[in-house]
């Protein structure tokens, strides 16, 4: 009787303890943190530092998983959980690599099936998944009517009191209604969006950390995302940020320079089939006809600008959704009465732009080499500055014309082209106001030689750069013989500086601490590979560039 006694008492105190340990273990607060993996991964670092430090501010007691979603429609490994405790949340997310399509509704079932289960224990207090979306949309549903039901019929069948919040990080204005829709259906409690960063950071911790006094807050600011910088190779527009392409566009890119728009958020080059354009945010490219326009030029905002084939002037808002390409004035019309021709009209081309402004050459006359052109610097507005003819024989395009970014002068790459081997090349810069020049050869030509400009830009500081380079030609004016290798020289208090001996193709800073450079150069091709260059240190992005823009 009295062992009947004893092991009576040994259950009881064996299931009271595990009754307490059960009370003392069942979190307050549990969260699953579903972050969008899929490619092209745009703006997927600001993401991995903003989980990275709110996983650092989640309570000690409470318990954060983070779940990943991005893949093949229809495959198991799809979605998946890559952290189930908040220590290591972390260095789960800095080991994500964005890749295959945005499963969106495979990575919420999944995440509402984890909370189906006995054990992780579900929180006393609350309940969420937290999902961050770059899309907006799942690739794998052609209705996104579905995936509200979907999302409604998995809770309802759980039986669970689940609190679904949803954050559109980066997702362009365009494309938030899907999102928007899952709250307006009762799919999920919430839908917030944020732009970068620092917005995201903040938004997640509102979600995430419970207030109670055991969140040890911790003041954790993410730093900013670095430029996205722009490249073009003769097949593509490429548009990348620190090591990796997030965005391509296929395409014939021969004779045009990649452009930001003034706002940063597109990359569009000019090819064969129209205007090739990146959006930086979504990672998404199409091609805008725009009737064998040459060239397209940012003029603020997100707003582009081309000459259209009635020598009309034609601008397209980018970031308006079903915004169509339209006329805003007609330019100078330059007509060549010459006996050879027929009265001829020689078509102009945008090649530069600025706020509400394009820079505008038309061929002067006739030529081989396609100048000297007429300058026009045209106000949105209508009113059109003359700004005389270009000093040079070989005609201006993307790339060897630019504006100051104050606006009050006009550069470009003056060449003269002379025989097989014979060239020679200044930098003029154009008084805004009075069409005024005033030339500045970057190097000594040397006699009987040759010189280009091959790039030229304003600096963040309104400073202007060149990329230049000459070359010897033997005493028949054949063959050439390079003197000074192609080389980065900056103007400065109205003389050329060195700034890098080169040889090199292009080069932009991209944020304090780094710069993308086109090195590595095939001369007959006149084509390079891209590298991002840290602390001397070099990692090659892409092969075959020709020029590249930094989104600064």
């Amino acid at each position: 009787m009295r062992r009947k006694l004893v092991v009576g008492a040994v259950v009881v105190v064996v299931l009271a303890t595990c009754l307490v340990t059960y009370l003392v273990s069942v979190p307050e607060y549990r969260t699953t943190l579903l972050v969008d993996a899929s490619a092209p991964g745009a703006g997927f670092a600001s993401v991995a530092e903003a989980v990275e430090a709110v996983a650092h501010n989640a309570g000690s007691g409470d318990v954060l998983a983070l779940r990943r979603f991005g893949g093949e429609c229809g495959a198991a490994d799809n979605t998946g959980e890559v952290a189930d405790e908040a220590a290591e949340v972390p260095g789960a997310v800095r080991g994500l690599t964005p890749s295959g399509r945005a499963t969106l509704l495979s990575g919420i079932l999944a995440a509402i099936d984890d909370f189906s289960g006995v054990y992780p224990l579900r929180g006393s207090r609350r309940n969420r998944i937290v999902v961050v979306s770059s899309t907006g949309v799942d690739a794998c549903t052609s209705d996104q009517a579905e995936v509200s039901r979907a999302i409604r019929d998995r809770v309802a069948a759980a039986g669970l009191e689940l609190d679904i919040r949803v954050v559109g990080h980066r997702v362009p204005q365009g494309q938030r209604e899907p999102l928007e829709r899952l709250a307006g259906e009762q799919a999920v409690q919430a839908v917030a969006f944020t732009e970068d960063a620092a917005e995201l950071t903040e938004q997640l911790d509102k979600l995430i950390v419970p207030d109670s006094p055991d969140a040890a807050r911790i003041s954790v600011t993410a730093p900013p995302e670095p430029p996205a910088y722009a490249f073009v190779t003769q097949t593509r527009l490429g548009v990348a940020r620190g090591e990796r392409v997030i965005a391509e566009v296929a395409g014939e890119f021969t004779s045009s320079d990649p452009e930001f728009t003034a706002d940063r958020r597109f990359a569009f080059a000019t090819s064969a089939a129209g205007v090739a354009v990146v959006d930086v945010a979504a990672g998404s490219g199409r091609v805008v006809a725009c009737g064998d326009c040459g060239s397209a030029v940012p003029v603020g905002g997100s707003r582009i600008a081309w000459t259209g084939p009635a020598r009309d002037l034609v601008v397209l808002d980018l970031g308006e959704p079903g915004a169509e390409p339209a006329a805003v004035l007609a330019l100078p019309e330059r007509r060549v009465e010459d006996p050879r021709f027929d009265p001829l009209v020689l078509p102009p081309k945008a090649v530069a732009g600025g706020e509400g402004v394009v820079l505008v050459a038309s061929p002067d006359q006739p030529s081989v080499y396609g100048g000297p052109d007429l300058l026009y610097l045209v106000d949105l507005d209508g009113p059109v500055r003359d700004l005389g003819v270009t000093d040079a024989n070989i005609g201006l395009g993307t790339g060897t014309a630019v504006l100051a970014p104050d606006g009050r002068t006009v550069a470009y790459a003056g060449t003269w082209h002379g025989g097989a081997c014979q060239e020679a090349t200044s930098v003029i810069e154009v008084d805004a106001a009075t069409g005024a020049p005033r030339t500045s050869p970057v190097g000594e030509l040397p006699e009987g030689g040759g010189s280009i400009t091959r790039d030229l830009w304003y600096d963040r500081g309104g400073r202007l750069n060149a990329v230049y380079a000459d070359w010897a030609c033997t005493a028949s004016g054949g063959n050439s013989t390079p003197r000074l290798p192609a080389s980065h020289w900056r103007l400065e208090g109205g003389r050329w500086v060195l700034v890098d001996p080169g040889p090199l193709l292009a080069s932009r800073p991209v944020g304090d601490d780094a710069r993308v450079v086109v090195a590595g150069l095939d001369e007959y091709l006149r084509v390079g590979t891209l590298y991002v260059e840290t602390g001397g240190r070099r990692t090659e992005v892409a092969a075959g560039v020709i020029a590249i823009a930094v989104a600064d």
